[in-house]
Parts: C-alpha cells; structure tokens; sequence
C-alpha cells in the first residue's frame, strides 16, 4: 500500500465497489484505485511490484510478507535485517528492506 498516486504506473482505478483496509490502529482507509510501483527502499534498491494499493493519506508505505511472496520475492529475518531478493536470485543478490528498531 503506498499514499502518494504519483508513485503509481498503470494504474486501474476501481469503479462501482468500495473497499477499505484497516490498519493496526484500527483506522480505516479507502482504496482509491490499484496498480504498479516501484518501491524505493531506503535501505536498497527498488523492488517493482504490481497490485499496489492507493490509500491517501497513507504516510509510510507498507509491504506485506506475502505480497512479496506472491511477487516471486523470497524474504528473509536474518540478524535484525529483512532481506528480499527475486527467486530466480540468490540471496547474495538480496535487498535490505527493513531493520529491526527496538521491539519491532
């Protein structure tokens, strides 16, 4: 899920259905519309990925284990760091997408 549309490419808006996601603080925002960013990581290089959720107002964007997953993205927990790297990678080639900050 990201915030900002500019981010997205091919983007399909959707149209006569209403879908919202609700967040850990029990938010809930709508979907705006759907479609493809490149996800620019502080940490690393940008991971591409489709079916990328437009929720305005959405102030970090969030990734989920299993849209990497479903993404042919391989995840790992390694010594405090996230890594993802593509399947048809090693993970020699992983990207740094999160680290671990106190409980988190």
């Amino acid at each position: 899920m990201i915030g900002n549309q500019a981010s997205l490419k091919e983007v399909k808006e959707k149209k006569n259905y209403y879908v919202q996601v609700e967040l850990g603080d029990s938010s809930k925002h709508e979907v705006k519309c759907v479609g493809e960013a490149s996800i620019r990581l502080d940490l690393g290089k940008p991971i591409k990925m489709t079916d990328v959720l437009l929720v305005p107002g959405l102030k970090k964007n969030l990734i989920s284990i299993f849209s990497l997953e479903d993404q042919c993205y391989n995840v790992a927990f390694v010594k405090g760091n996230v890594l993802a790297w593509h399947e048809k990678s090693s993970i020699d080639k992983a990207t740094m997408i999160g680290i671990r900050e106190g409980g988190l």
